[in-house]
């Protein structure tokens, strides 16, 4: 479930799209809307609550788990303040830790 983590975001972000752009013109029923208004953010807390699980069953030396989604700049060169030069690189990434756990747990339990 660990490698899955970086779902947790994305439920509640594509209920709010689905929500926002077709709404109650596209889903005749109430019932549709609120089922994805409630259900995407109880997606995202059960996600929370299983990957937080994981990670605590890990040694507390390895509960750090990261994700790299794809390298945003690649292959830059840093000049340094003594002149010198060295390789520059930013990633888009994910990372979860405890504490990214515990603010994962209260946001998705909270947003529910």
């Amino acid at each position: 479930m660990l490698k899955y983590f970086w779902l947790i975001p994305l439920f509640p972000g594509l209920g709010a799209l689905i929500n926002g752009l077709f709404g109650i013109s596209f889903f005749k029923k109430k019932r549709w809307i609120n089922l994805f208004a409630i259900g995407t953010p109880l997606l995202s807390f059960i996600l929370s609550t299983l990957a937080t699980i994981e990670l605590l069953k890990l040694p507390k030396a390895e509960r750090l788990f990261k994700v790299v989604l794809f390298e945003w700049i690649p292959g830059a060169i840093a000049v340094l303040r003594d002149g010198s030069s060295a390789p520059f690189s930013i990633n888009l990434s994910f990372q979860f830790d405890p504490l990214s756990a515990v603010m994962a747990l209260v946001v998705s339990g909270v947003g529910f």
